[in-house]
């Protein structure tokens, strides 16, 4: 059995298309720092701020743990809260104990 910990950090960025956000979800273990997801991904919802940016980090990132990192065996067994981001941080989603059987 393994463990680690998976989170998830957004941040805006611009493209031609205009604002854009850019997703990257991270899973660490004992075996160090492996980039599961890293992609620009579309606003889920229409409101701005910190605030809004965190939670769509966090719903992105359950995303991935629940398709990507599910289908290596990987399961939730706790959860952080999602914290709250100040001026010029990058958003961040709660970190989630993961643990592959």
């Amino acid at each position: 059995m393994r463990f680690g910990r998976v989170e998830g950090l957004m941040e805006v960025v611009y493209g031609d298309g205009g604002e854009e956000l850019h997703l990257r979800v991270l899973l660490e273990t004992n075996m160090g720092v492996t980039v599961v997801r890293d992609q620009v991904v579309p606003r889920l919802i229409a409101s701005e701020g910190n605030e809004s940016l965190s939670w769509q980090a966090d719903q992105y990132t359950q995303e991935t743990i629940g398709v990507d990192l599910a289908a290596e065996g990987w399961e939730v067994i706790g959860a952080g809260g999602v914290p709250i981001v100040g001026e010029g941080e990058i958003a961040r989603s709660a970190s989630y104990a993961v643990r592959q059987l």
